[in-house]
């Protein structure tokens, strides 16, 4: 598996695990110095479950690394890499499939709306961003950050509290239409998925 932190540019001894979806399999990676390595691969995977379809079959792999970090995506490689301690806050505060959804996001959705002009034009007409690490990133991460708020205003009305809601709204009013319309065709993930 990839380890960006070493000189060496692959770890020896990862351990592997196949997981199987309807129409999709997928392996997980996990560093040998994460503690209990089948654990964080089931908690990775169960998060990948939850994912629309679309999003989880554009992942080939996952990697978890030992230590922390931020998560980050290779959209190229159909990747992401999640860290152990950063799975185990995630975890504590109820928002793993968050990190992933963001993450997947880079991944499915990055190479096909970054660099239409309709999303830029949006982008640009709606003059806010949803986070600060979208403003600061506008390039980068503005998509992975709206899509979620997008996916669950569109699949989830009522999720979000009411005050929230009417925030993102009146940010990124012409983005919530762009990424909704795409989104809407999405298949969300279901028990017998």
């Amino acid at each position: 598996m990839y380890d960006p932190r070493r000189d060496t540019l692959f770890v020896e001894g990862a351990i592997h695990f196949s997981v199987s979806y309807p129409n999709q399999q997928i392996r997980i990676n996990v560093h040998p110095e994460v503690g209990d390595p089948k654990q964080r691969a089931l908690e990775a995977a169960a998060s990948v479950s939850r994912l629309p379809l679309q999003m989880r079959t554009a992942v080939r792999y996952v990697n978890i690394l030992d230590g922390d970090g931020s998560a980050w995506a290779e959209d190229l490689g159909r990747f992401f890499t999640l860290y152990d301690g950063l799975m185990e806050r995630r975890l504590l505060e109820h928002d793993l499939d968050e990190t992933v959804f963001h993450e997947t996001a880079h991944i499915a959705l990055d190479s096909l709306f970054s660099n239409d002009p309709d999303w830029r034009s949006n982008q640009v007409s709606d003059g806010g961003f949803i986070t600060q690490y979208a403003a600061k990133n506008p390039n980068t991460e503005d998509i992975a950050e709206s899509a979620l708020f997008v996916w669950t205003m569109t699949h989830h009305p009522g999720r979000l509290p009411t005050d929230i809601e009417a925030s993102v709204r009146k940010i990124m009013p012409n983005r919530i239409i762009y990424l909704g319309n795409m989104l809407e065709t999405f298949v969300p993930p279901s028990c017998s998925d």
